[in-house]
């Protein structure tokens, strides 16, 4: 049977949900909803226990990345493999939340930013006293209190207990206003939840070359960490894993194969394990080992037909990132992409695009990291290439 054939009849197995039998094989697909974050994952722990030692030091962590990149499934690691008391509130619910009061004089601007404190602490606070016997009148207190996030703070250190408070998307809180004053005093909201002794704050946000002076100026006394994109190492991992009790074997080659592909990016590399499976399941190869013979009919197929139904939300996303970048940045991309020459002036840009996971650098300068990512990056300077610059969520 060929790779289109097996493709096209496995192409509606949605990550998020599988018809119940292909043929005569009985296929939990399910698994593959572990591209929704996990409690506990099973890569990048060493950066886990590197910002579990510098929240452990009293250093707030500032944690940037990408869309799509695992941060979310880092967070939950996180708190899994460290934190027993550990709580989110997400940018977006505290944007809400201080954009029901109107107005624009000072006075309205204290009461928005006063919203979002008190927004921040409640659940978490809720949460954690939630068992006690006193846990209203704790509540009550809580809500009396002049500073909340204190408060919080003394019970804790009463109990002998440590919390981690992360803002999960906490450039979304800033969309609550237009005043850069407001914006900025959001920010340093955030930045002074770090400072309380028995509570270790992460705010995880995602790149934006424009608010950079803002975040800079703010999380000033933050360890920024860059979630980085997985090792070859790594995604053998995961895909071993997603491939468990499948009676499918993967020759080594074809994980270095599928780093390549995917450049390390999560989402990329499991969809791609999906493909190969329905692939690998409709071949039967010999004693179920996968090899670079069948892989390389996967991998031949357009990032269309390989993302299924996920196509359209991640391309949307490569293009969100690729217009959070400054106009500077983008060209110096556009540039790596057509092969052309990378000057000093440009190591600043190039730097930032490599935190980020876009491009590496190899033996004849820089590159694309990823074959996908270089189709799907093709796709959208495509799109964009009669306005010369690429904005966030136009796709």
């Amino acid at each position: 049977m060929s790779l289109g054939n097996s493709f096209e009849r496995g192409s509606y197995l949605s990550v998020y949900g599988a018809p119940e039998h292909q043929e005569e094989h009985i296929i939990d697909f399910g698994r593959f909803e572990s591209l929704q974050p996990q409690e506990e994952s099973l890569v990048r722990l060493d950066e886990e226990e590197k910002i579990h030692q510098t929240l452990s030091s009293g250093v707030p962590v500032l944690l940037r990345g990408r869309t799509r990149s695992g941060n979310s499934t880092f967070l939950e690691s996180l708190s899994h493999h460290y934190y027993p008391n550990a709580y989110t509130v997400s940018g977006s619910e505290l944007g809400e939340q201080a954009s029901a009061v109107s107005g624009n004089d000072e006075e309205w601007s204290s009461k928005k930013i006063e919203i979002m404190r008190t927004t921040l602490f409640y659940r978490a606070f809720r949460k954690y006293v939630s068992a006690r016997n006193d846990s209203d009148d704790l509540t009550d207190k809580f809500m009396q209190s002049p500073d909340p996030l204190k408060f919080f703070n003394e019970v804790l250190e009463r109990d002998g207990q440590e919390v981690l408070l992360t803002i999960e998307e906490a450039l979304l809180a800033s969309s609550f206003s237009q005043n850069p004053d407001e914006v900025a005093k959001s920010f340093e909201l955030m930045a002074d939840m770090g400072k309380e002794s028995h509570i270790h704050l992460t705010v995880q946000m995602h790149w934006s070359s424009s608010e950079q002076d803002a975040l800079s100026t703010a999380f000033s006394g933050f360890s920024e960490y860059f979630l980085r994109p997985l090792s070859e190492g790594e995604i053998k991992v995961i895909i071993e894993d997603l491939l468990s009790n499948t009676g499918i074997h993967v020759d080594d080659e074809v994980y270095s194969a599928m780093y390549h592909y995917s450049g390390g990016r999560p989402v990329e590399a499991k969809l791609a394990a999906k493909v190969m499976l329905v692939h690998g399941l409709s071949m039967r190869p010999k004693e179920g080992l996968f090899t670079m013979r069948e892989w390389s009919e996967v991998e031949a197929l357009p990032p269309r037909q390989m993302l299924g139904s996920s196509y359209q939300s991640i391309l949307g996303s490569i293009q969100h990132d690729v217009g959070s970048l400054s106009v500077h940045e983008q060209n110096t991309l556009k540039t790596i992409i057509a092969g052309g020459e990378i000057f000093e002036g440009d190591l600043p840009m190039v730097n930032t695009l490599s935190k980020l996971g876009f491009i590496e650098e190899y033996e004849l300068g820089y590159r694309i990291k990823g074959i996908i990512q270089q189709q799907l990056l093709g796709e959208v300077f495509a799109n964009f290439k009669w306005a010369g610059e690429v904005k966030a969520g136009t796709l």
